[in-house]
């Protein structure tokens, strides 16, 4: 049972580190070292994470190229879902957008 947790622990930490590499190719070449290590783990969680992120693999790689952070838009959804908990009963998805817009502006 140890042996699999800190397996575990071993890759969620290179995993995690793999977000750091800048290069396409290092990070292809350290995520298939990732992959070989999961997937002969022999634990079937984490070989299914691995072949789940194999599927993505162009999007991860396209991180390398666009460091682009969500916490922007992830700020301005949770924006949204406070104004339209606040604007229960409005029926004009006009006046809801400019209401959207005008919170947006004022809280920046």
């Amino acid at each position: 049972m140890n042996q699999h947790l800190s397996t575990l622990y071993v890759l969620k930490d290179e995993l995690k580190h793999l977000f750091s590499y800048t290069y396409e190719g290092s990070f292809k070449k350290a995520f298939d070292q990732w992959f070989w290590h999961a997937t002969h783990s022999r634990i079937k969680e984490l070989v299914d994470l691995a072949y789940s992120l194999k599927e993505h693999i162009d999007g991860l790689v396209a991180r390398c190229r666009h460091k682009i952070n969500t916490s922007v838009v992830e700020g301005i959804n949770n924006k949204a879902k406070v104004v339209k908990r606040v604007a229960f009963g409005y029926r004009d998805f006009e006046y809801f957008f400019l209401k959207l817009r005008g919170h947006i502006r004022g809280s920046s």
